[in-house]
């Protein structure tokens, strides 16, 4: 979320036609991590930390014409709209198991806003249900939209990107591979990420052939690795929201292996091989049909990718259009704000 909102006030800045604003709001007890503070100075672009329902927050708001915010938060969504403001909302996360007061909270703050976007029509279902209304649409959320094809020869291998954390489904995938006794040479298995669960995955999968644990790395770094493997791994089984990471390996024409969870099928295509949630013979049997693959179909299927996600992506300025037109205004300058 943090990085939709920083490419978008980064793209949406360089237009003179805008005038832009990143606005955070703190959650109780919370502060702004180094990683964040350092994509901010890097992004060089305004920015405001707030907390919740403050009087920050109430100017910040009153400075804009259209607020842009990433959640139907009801502080935020209600100030707005008293304020006169034209409120749209990105909405990245799903409410399936979720209830209680807040969440009915959520929900009629949701209904404030003049235009709802959502990552993915599975998050979508868990916030309306039925038929969509016009004032919303889904399509995934993401900062980086340009396309590369990377080349098809020299590809190797499957390559695995996530937060180390439960539910990622980097257990299942690392289980999965060791079944399948490919050949570590034409087919390593690269792991990318930190977290909780990553020196013990480590201890019981780094003396396996072919795998290594390549822990954090810079964003340069990722995509080259994904780049030059043949696959990109995402086997989540807790619901996942919309997925990332299949979109960065589709710009680059690299097809997807993934678990038929949450929203993540709507993005990783139909070139994708798919398997079902938390099951490791499932998974190794992907990885055996992908490294069985004729170089025919393989070309077919990461073509497919690479042409199919330039239909899914929306690009930075379509945003500019449309905060144009919830205003019923022709281009001239306007002030948003990039609410978090």
């Amino acid at each position: 979320m943090e990085e939709f909102v920083i490419g978008l006030a980064q793209q949406l800045s360089a237009r003179p036609d805008l005038e832009v604003r990143a606005c955070f709001k703190l959650a109780a007890g919370s502060a702004v991590s180094d990683t964040l503070r350092e994509q901010l100075h890097r992004a060089a672009i305004p920015v405001s930390l707030v907390r919740r329902a403050s009087r920050q927050l109430v100017r910040e708001l009153r400075w804009a014409d259209v607020v842009h915010a990433q959640a139907p938060s009801p502080d935020l969504c209600a100030f707005a709209r008293l304020l006169g403001k034209k409120l749209v909302l990105t909405v990245h996360n799903h409410l399936y198991g979720q209830r209680g007061a807040r969440t009915y909270l959520w929900r009629g703050a949701l209904r404030l806003a003049h235009r709802r976007w959502y990552n993915s029509k599975f998050v979508r279902g868990s916030w309306e249900g039925g038929a969509p209304s016009e004032a919303s649409e889904a399509f995934p959320a993401v900062a980086r939209v340009e396309r590369q094809l990377a080349r098809l020869d020299g590809r190797r291998g499957f390559v695995f990107v996530s937060r180390l954390v439960p539910g990622k489904g980097a257990d299942t995938l690392l289980e999965a591979y060791r079944n399948t006794t490919l050949d570590p040479e034409r087919w390593p298995l690269r792991v990318l990420g930190e977290g909780p669960l990553f020196a013990d995955l480590k201890q019981r999968f780094s003396g396996l052939a072919g795998v290594s644990f390549e822990g954090f790395v810079t964003q340069q770094r990722k995509d080259e690795l994904i780049a030059g493997s043949r696959w990109l791994i995402a086997v989540p089984h807790y619901h996942e929201a919309m997925g990332v990471t299949p979109l960065e390996a589709r710009r680059r024409g690299v097809p997807c292996i993934i678990s038929r969870d949450g929203g993540l099928p709507e993005v990783a295509g139909n070139e994708a091989l798919t398997c079902a949630p938390s099951d490791p013979d499932d998974l190794a049997q992907c990885l055996l049909a992908a490294a069985r693959m004729s170089e025919e179909e393989y070309r077919t299927r990461a073509i497919a990718a690479y042409e199919g996600v330039a239909r899914l992506l929306r690009p930075l300025d379509w945003y500019a259009d449309s905060y144009y037109a919830v205003l019923g205004r022709q281009h001239p300058p306007l002030a948003v704000h990039r609410a978090s």
